[in-house]
């Protein structure tokens, strides 16, 4: 069985098994070839030029032509400008060669998924190794793994037990959905159960804003749920969170993944709309005040400080809805308020003695005909609603009922835009 060696100097910008970047061309020489342990073959050259960037050693099994980089090869700087190759010998005759390349930075010789660049800066692994410190762990998975590649002590962590986290990481659902499911990733399979808590970061709170949870769910398989109650209550409250962590298992049944825990944004189905009337009379403004909840929906015209929800102008006393129409808060009837009508008309609304409009009592009904969104029966996510409108105004004065008439035109609704919702401080990891 006859094996030749051929030693190259061809500087070229290729895949190489050995980089040294900074380096310049090479000038080989074979100056030992042994045969090793193993069917292996063992060449030390030496670099008498500049040095390359980097080393490769190359097989063929006919001549001329057939070069690929050897299978299996191994390339080690022995210093002093020594080069040590080892690779498989194979079956039959083989000739090899010696090439010295040019490294940008942007190879990988080593294979082990980190380019030369990466692995020299800051002395972080030895980009010629494939395992720097020879624990069982390549440098690029205990970069992946955080641990550190030049210390056979610190390695990447390894366990058959199934690992557990959350399907995402955020979600939002709306008061009143009812039942509101979070799903959860395992693997492998588990069969037992998983405990859970809610975070003290969150702003949402049981029973008010959900049902009392167990802190613990029960699984079976590669999947599980954690399932929320959602109250449905009758406030214009804020958007809130609500915060999952996934706990540890008290018995070590399981390990938590990365996604350890989940953001539920909580929006509210109740809500205020500041409102326009459009006519022959010009355009004339409101509000109104929208509470949903499982047995309908209570709409109310709403005027003045505490009525309106909105806050006093700076320096200026009452509320940005006086005088609009009669201060306090006038409940609807005839409501519809689903996803294919908006309907609701007004109380005769009657200013106190005294003011300038003291004289009348106003009512109005809003009605919207075409179909909304069917998907948002709510209407959480209608931020305008627009109809038509036909409003009535009568004299509380029986001696000028001349006064009395009815008008009609369109109306637009929009929807405040919820506060977002405030953590007190970040999670933790």
């Amino acid at each position: 069985m006859r094996r030749r060696l051929i030693s190259l100097t061809i500087p070229f910008a290729a895949a190489a098994s050995a980089a040294f970047p900074g380096r310049g061309i090479a000038q080989l020489a074979v100056a030992e070839v042994t045969d090793e342990p193993g069917n292996t073959i063992r060449i030390v050259a030496r670099d008498s030029g500049s040095g390359a960037a980097g080393y490769r050693l190359d097989a063929s099994e006919t001549l001329p032509g057939g070069w690929s980089p050897a299978v299996g090869a191994a390339v080690e700087d022995l210093g002093g400008g020594q080069i040590s190759f080892t690779a498989p010998k194979g079956a039959g005759r083989r000739f090899f060669r010696i090439v010295g390349a040019v490294d940008t930075g942007e190879l990988d010789p080593d294979g082990d998924g980190l380019i030369t660049a990466f692995e020299m800066a800051d002395d972080y692994s030895d980009p010629l190794k494939f395992d720097t410190d020879g624990d069982g762990f390549n440098d690029g998975e205990e970069y992946a793994a955080n641990t550190n590649p030049r210390d056979k002590n610190s390695r990447p962590f390894v366990s058959t037990k199934p690992l557990v986290e959350f399907a995402e990481p955020l979600s939002a659902a709306t008061e009143g959905d009812g039942i509101y499911n979070i799903p959860i990733k395992i693997f492998p399979a588990l069969t037992g159960s998983i405990n859970f808590s809610v975070n003290s970061r969150s702003t949402a709170s049981a029973p008010g804003d959900y049902g009392a949870v167990s802190g613990s769910v029960a699984v079976s398989g590669n999947s599980g749920i954690i399932s929320l109650v959602l109250a449905d209550n009758l406030a214009v409250d804020p958007e809130r969170i609500i915060i999952l962590d996934l706990e540890k298992s008290s018995a070590g049944a399981y390990l938590r993944g990365g996604t350890a825990s989940h953001v539920v944004c909580l929006n509210d189905n109740d809500a205020y709309y500041n409102g326009a009337l459009i006519g022959d009379g010009g355009e004339r403004n409101f509000r109104l005040r929208v509470l949903r909840h499982s047995g309908g929906s209570q709409i109310a015209f709403v005027s003045g400080g505490g009525n309106d929800g909105l806050s006093a102008p700076e320096g200026v006393g009452g509320s940005q809805s006086d005088g609009v129409i009669p201060a306090g808060t006038w409940i609807g009837s005839q409501v519809i308020d689903n996803a294919g009508r908006f309907r609701v008309t007004s109380p005769a609304m009657t200013f106190p003695a005294g003011e300038a409009g003291g004289l009348f009592a106003v009512s109005a009904q809003l009605q919207r005909v075409l179909a909304l969104d069917a998907n948002d029966p709510s209407l959480v996510l209608q931020h305008s609603i627009s109809g038509a409108f036909t409003e009535s105004i009568s004299s509380t004065d029986p001696g000028k009922t001349y006064l009395n008439h009815s008008t009609s035109g369109q109306f637009t609704i929009f929807r405040d835009l919820p506060l977002p919702a405030e953590v007190e401080s970040e999670f933790k990891p």
